[in-house]
């Protein structure tokens, strides 16, 4: 249980290429907000470039609230609308630019999205943060191998479940894993070779050489729809900062918590939505950088 280390300077002289460009490759046909919030939550934790791969008919809508991003309108199929494996060959095309992706937020549950995610689970390259719909696809024989096979070939992984997720990625009941949380993620990040976020009331962050953090930070109004893209998102951009990966994927879990503290502050936990965690995200960072030294000393109280 702990604060994690500071977050290293930016450069005075940097460009938006210096600060991390990241994809996200999300959205369906009724799924607009959370490839929204994990596209603009890189920016707002201080990536330089967002580039959005969603279907058209999602694109047409998020394009005209968030002018901020990159977008790559994708032909979705199907009466959802989602993505398949003929998208493959343009979003590996774009994995290859970038510095991180994040694969899940919102491509629902058809089969032949399924296919498509484990695809680009086995070929990107780039550090690679799977949440949501990503996580579902791989919750098999299967998909879990791919994920030792990123860990085989050196490539970085971060998974992002919630309990729900993590017991269908296990085979085990919901219940099996709330009687031993430490060991479960422990176990699990081990096995697979990944870093594993289990999200939760005090989300843990396990490496895959079995150590596991406990977050201190955030609270019970950051358990609505839309705040897990959020995580996402900001976890991208801190990969992106210079941090080796478990700081930063521990420094991104702390920030997510810490905005939502601070949304909680102004407007109280209750009713509190995903927009306002990532509006507290700047000033979150913010402090972060000016008060570490006193948050690492309190333990964040």
């Amino acid at each position: 249980l702990g604060v994690p280390p500071a977050l290293p300077p930016r450069q005075a002289d940097g460009h938006k290429g210096s600060f991390g460009d990241g994809l996200v490759v999300a959205g369906a046909g009724s799924y607009f907000g959370a490839p929204m919030f994990a596209a603009q939550a890189l920016l707002r934790a201080g990536a330089g470039y967002a580039r959005l791969a969603a279907p058209e008919s999602v694109v047409e809508v998020v394009a005209g609230l968030a002018p901020e991003l990159v977008f790559l309108p994708q032909h979705g199929q199907g009466a959802e609308s989602c993505l398949d494996e003929s998208a493959l060959q343009g979003l590996m095309a774009q994995a290859e630019v970038v510095d991180v992706a994040i694969l899940g937020p919102g491509l629902g549950a058809a089969e032949r999205t399924a296919a498509l995610i484990r695809r680009l689970v086995e070929a990107v390259e780039v550090p690679l943060i799977l949440d949501g719909d990503g996580l579902s696809a791989l919750a098999s024989d299967e998909g879990l191998e791919l994920l030792r096979g990123r860990q085989a070939a050196q490539r970085l992984t971060v998974l992002t479940p919630h309990l729900g997720e993590m017991a269908r990625l296990l085979g085990r009941t919901v219940a099996e894993i709330k009687a031993d949380l430490i060991g479960t993620a422990r176990e699990a990040a081990r096995s697979w070779g990944v870093i594993l976020v289990l999200k939760g009331a005090h989300s843990l962050i396990a490496a895959p050489d079995g150590h596991v953090f406990i977050n201190p930070s955030g609270n019970h109004g950051m358990a609505t729809a839309g705040s897990g893209d959020v995580l996402t998102g900001i976890l991208g951009a801190t990969l992106c900062s210079g941090l080796e990966a478990v700081d930063a994927v521990r420094v991104g879990v702390f920030l997510h918590g810490f905005a939502g503290d601070l949304a909680a502050e102004e407007l109280g936990a209750d009713g509190m939505l995903a927009r306002d965690i990532l509006a507290q995200v700047p000033a979150a960072l913010r402090r972060y950088r000016e008060e570490h030294r006193e948050l690492q000393a309190s333990c964040y109280g």
